[in-house]
């Protein structure tokens, strides 16, 4: 058994049943501290040298905590039975493992630095560092940073654009070949995370972007600040849609995998619209030529028209099907969250292809159709779904 916690009761109720005596009892919760590191170890592989690292010193911290337990073991069982006078063996080895745990504690706290440093020989960081492009990048040869910083921008994109579109099982083979990106992915191990690594990878990614743009935009003129300013928002966009994407992972595996008809076509429907929106999404990333302005802007009405026609429908097939509230939430948590995510990866990606002048009029144009369709549908939508819009 792995778990330490579920090791310790079953040698509770063995030993309150008599099956065992009060020292074997107090061996096994020792080798069971050995145990519990095998999960810790199972789940550093693959990923970075912190984590590692961080599995590794929990190895050695146990390690020593055992093999000292086990030699004091007769003197510590005396300890507990004559000296502290427990002789209730359930108290006395709820007592030994504390006493252990917290002995070991006390003395690996005064050599804590040392042994971090120690664990910081172990794995290099070639796998500490997310950034594809601005990891060795200058903020004093400007031109040459803001290309970089670009270049990390669409990296980000793409990798959120994967993200989003694995959490609906949906087939990324075409968009992960991108020449562009794959071998970065591949060097990186993006392709083989799960998806809780997979968007921590991404926060990291951000979390760097984030540090270079503080330290480059102090470095530019007014014309490359601008530019500096729109990648950045496209980069806090596309974690947006990654987040709320994230948000509603368990919602998706909920309607996937239910055997309820109007649940499994609400899915079945989302992952299709989702499917033909983020082709037409990465069909502008990849265009060299010019983004399509009026593209754009269609995209954002298709993804406004789904979110409403998909509450519509649910609606009106929620009215004649028995269907628990529970189910109801999830379902419109999913179509909230998705319309969320759906719209703020289209801020992204316009952000990152338009000018200042087309990404400013883009967002005047949003702002009036999101406007009329408020006015033209507030008798049938709610006040909180109004504000989504928004």
């Amino acid at each position: 058994v792995q778990s330490s916690s579920a090791t310790m009761a079953l040698t509770l109720s063995a030993l309150h049943a008599g099956a065992i005596g009060f020292a074997p009892a107090a061996a096994i919760v020792l080798g069971s501290e050995i145990g519990t590191t095998i999960k810790i170890l199972l789940a550093s592989i693959g990923g970075i040298a912190a984590k590692k690292r961080v599995a590794l010193g929990n190895f050695f911290f146990n390690i020593f905590l055992t093999v000292l337990a086990f030699v004091l073991l007769k003197p510590t069982l005396l300890l507990i039975t004559d000296i502290f006078k427990i002789k209730d063996p359930l108290i006395g080895l709820v007592t030994f493992s504390t006493l252990i745990n917290f002995v070991s504690i006390m003395i690996f706290l005064p050599f804590l630095d040392p042994f971090a440093k120690l664990l910081q020989r172990f794995f290099k960081d070639t796998d500490a560092s997310t950034a594809a492009f601005i990891g060795n990048a200058d903020v004093k040869e400007r031109e040459t940073a803001l290309d970089l910083f670009r270049r990390e921008t669409e990296y980000f994109i793409h990798n959120s654009i994967l993200f989003n579109l694995a959490l609906f099982d949906i087939d990324t083979k075409t968009i992960s070949e991108n020449p562009k990106f794959k071998m970065i992915n591949e060097k990186r191990k993006f392709f083989s995370k799960n998806a809780e690594e997979k968007y921590e990878f991404l926060k990291q990614l951000q979390g760097e972007i984030q540090a270079f743009y503080l330290a480059l935009r102090t470095k530019l003129q007014d014309a490359q600040y601008a530019e500096l300013s729109q990648l950045i928002s496209s980069v806090r966009s596309a974690m947006h849609s990654a987040k709320s994407m994230n948000d509603i992972d368990s919602n998706i595996i909920n309607l996937r995998d239910s055997a309820t008809d109007i649940k499994y076509n609400f899915f079945t429907h989302h992952k299709k619209e989702t499917e033909s929106l983020y082709q037409q999404l990465n069909a502008q990333m990849e265009d060299k030529i010019k983004p399509d302005f009026k593209k754009l802007q269609n995209i954002f009405t298709v993804i406004q028209d789904n979110y409403s026609l998909s509450l519509n429908n649910f609606y009106k097939e929620a009215q004649n099907a028995p269907i628990e509230n529970l189910d109801i939430t999830t379902a419109l948590n999913l179509n909230r969250e998705l319309f969320t995510s759906n719209k703020a990866m289209l801020m992204s990606v316009k952000d990152f292809l338009l000018e200042e002048k087309e990404a400013n009029d883009f967002n005047e144009i949003l702002i009036s159709v999101l406007f009329s369709l408020a006015v033209f549908k507030s008798n049938s939508l709610s006040f909180f779904e109004l504000s989504l819009m928004f």
